[in-house]
């Protein structure tokens, strides 16, 4: 790839909070927040273990030890935007996140687990797909939810949105 000029493209992924959008790269240390997000994404991670998840290291092409893996896992850009969503977006709102690449089984498994154990909505859109995805399908298995689809602006262009609304048992 060096010989043809050839380079890969960065992951990243992008967040709106305050009319603001932020950027977050992979093992990302430009952030004016980096260390109170790094920090989110580590209590996130010691709290969502607690409840069945468990890294998937297979998402590490690096050949390093096991805790060195779930260190650079800890890294990826989708955890670092989903701690600045939880840090930020107000509970009750959904914390929407768009990626341009495809999101690692790892990073999808983090948000299934952040969503059922916080109660949050979150959704995530990646390059594989043309609409978010609705990312807490844990809760369509535990609670009783009415599902549908609905149309929004985000980013300046009108997606379509999978979304969950939670019904009362009768």
């Amino acid at each position: 790839m060096k010989g043809k000029a050839v380079a890969k493209e960065p992951g990243k992924n992008w967040i709106e909070f305050g009319r603001t959008i932020h950027t977050f790269y992979a093992s990302d240390r430009s952030h004016p927040r980096k260390d109170e997000i790094l920090s989110k994404v580590r209590e996130l991670s010691d709290r969502i273990k607690g409840f069945g998840y468990c890294p998937d290291l297979s998402c590490v092409l690096y050949d390093v030890d096991e805790e060195q893996n779930e260190r650079l896992l800890l890294g990826h850009s989708e955890k670092m935007a989903l701690a600045f969503g939880m840090m930020n977006v107000s509970e009750g709102k959904a914390i929407r996140i768009m990626k341009n690449l495809r999101i690692c089984v790892d990073c999808h498994n983090f948000a299934k687990f952040v969503s059922q154990v916080y109660g949050r909505e979150v959704l995530i859109r990646d390059k594989s797909s043309k609409k978010f995805v609705y990312i807490a399908t844990i809760f369509r298995q535990k609670l009783k939810v009415k599902l549908f689809w609905t149309k929004v602006t985000y980013f300046g262009a009108n997606v379509t949105v999978f979304k969950g609304k939670k019904t009362h048992k009768k």
